[in-house]
Formats: C-alpha cells, structure tokens, sequence
C-alpha cells in the first residue's frame, strides 16, 4: 500500500482513527524478534506496508476499513498458524473460576483464546487483562478487580484424534474480513483477528469451536496486581488441585 493510497482512505470517524493512530505511533516497535514478529514482518514487505500502518490497521474498527486495508489485514493475519502442540491461554474471573472447579471432569472451555506463547513478558494482572481484552478493559466486568485467573490449556489434549485444525478452532473475523458473518456488528470482541491491545504489540486470538472439556494438565494461576502468583491449580482430569492461599 502506497502513502498516497492510505492518506486517501475514508474513515467514517474522524474521533477513532485519531484515536487509533495515537496508539498505533506510541511505544517502540513490540513484533519482537520470535517466529511471530518474523511472520509479520515477512508478510508486511511483501505488502508494502510499514508496521506503524499496520498497527493502524489492527487498532480500527473494522466498519471504517476500505477493502483494500480488509484485504492486507486479512492477508497478514492469515499467515499466523496456530501449532498443534500450542498452549492456549485465557482469562476468567475468579467466580467463573470457582464454578468451573465444581464441575470437576465436567468443567468446559470456550470462547477466545491466545496463545500462551504471544504473552511471553506479561507479569501483573493489568497486564494480562490488557493483552487479552476483547476491546477495551473497561468492556470487562472484572476490569477493577485486583487479580485475575489466567488459564492454560494443551492444545494438544483437546483436539479429537483425526481432527482438523479449523475444526477446533478458527480466526474471529467480521463478515466484512471473510464473508462468512460470524459475529453481529455489536459484538465486543474487535472481529479483526487480533485483541484489542492498544500498544504497539501484536496478540492474535483464535475462537473455539464449541466448548471443549477442560483436559488433564491444563493450569490456573491466579495473579495479583504487582504480578504475584496467588495460588495455582492443575487440573488432573477429575479435579483442580491446587496450592497458595488465595486471593
């Protein structure tokens, strides 16, 4: 994408784009030096496109894209895999916690899901919350809470044998990004593959299909706000064991 081509871009709120170019030039550059920024960076030479417009791109609402930004961020995000031996990562407040514990082998995961290795550096629970935030914090009921339980689980132990991978999961996209509607326009989540981290660092998210059973060696850590660990749970397949005193 040429300079010309994305100054002549129309955007239906001026207030947003601001908004988003503020974030998207803030910071140093966060891709980092793993597979993931190497990844990006590959796919956005041959784009054409610098990391500050990508950033843009990903900070947007997805109402105010052109179709050719559609078509580069889509592009980009599709280049992401998704390995079979991921650990998936998630957040959850620690009353949903406590009622997915009762359910013992019945407990279930759904909904969006990182990958634990994309939240390499993540400490306190502000961290955590920020990294993972469907669109902003303040969208989360939680988002004053002192702690917060962080979630994961193998990939691995939760896909059936002979399983497609897009069976298990798939990328949360708008129907304007792939046509297929998944979520209705008001839905919170940013519907453009990515969280909604504000700062110049890239955290793509998958959704599941369904809910899935929580699986043997899947781990709970409940997290304070200075980045402590206030106790840990181990699911052993009947139940969460645990260790710490709690929140």
């Amino acid at each position: 994408m040429t300079k010309k081509e994305f100054d002549l871009a129309v955007f239906t709120s001026r207030t947003r784009v601001e908004q988003a170019l503020e974030a998207a030039m803030s910071g140093p550059s966060r891709l980092g030096d793993g597979p993931l920024g190497k990844i990006i960076r590959e796919a956005l030479s041959e784009l054409g496109m610098s990391e500050t417009e990508f950033h843009l791109l990903r900070m947007l609402p997805v109402e105010d894209l052109t179709p050719e930004q559609i078509r580069i961020l889509v592009a980009v995000r599709r280049r992401i895999p998704i390995p079979a031996n991921a650990t998936l990562a998630k957040t959850m407040k620690y009353d949903d916690f406590l009622a997915l514990m009762a359910k013992g082998e019945e407990g279930t995961i759904g909904g969006h899901v990182a990958l634990a290795e994309h939240l390499e550096g993540a400490v306190t629970a502000e961290d955590y919350k920020d990294l993972l935030a469907l669109r902003t914090v303040e969208d989360w009921s939680y988002a004053n809470e002192d702690f917060v339980v962080v979630l994961r689980v193998p990939l691995s132990k939760m896909r059936r044998q002979n399983e497609q991978m897009e069976d298990l999961v798939q990328i949360p996209f708008d129907e304007r990004l792939d046509g297929k509607g998944y979520w209705p326009t008001n839905y919170v989540s940013t519907r453009n593959g990515y969280t909604a981290y504000k700062g110049r660092r890239v955290v793509p998210e998958w959704l599941l299909n369904g809910r899935r059973r929580i699986p043997a060696g899947a781990e709970a850590q409940i997290i304070g706000r200075n980045g402590e660990i206030l106790q840990t749970f181990t699911f052993n397949g009947a139940k969460w064991v645990g260790s710490g005193g709690g929140p």
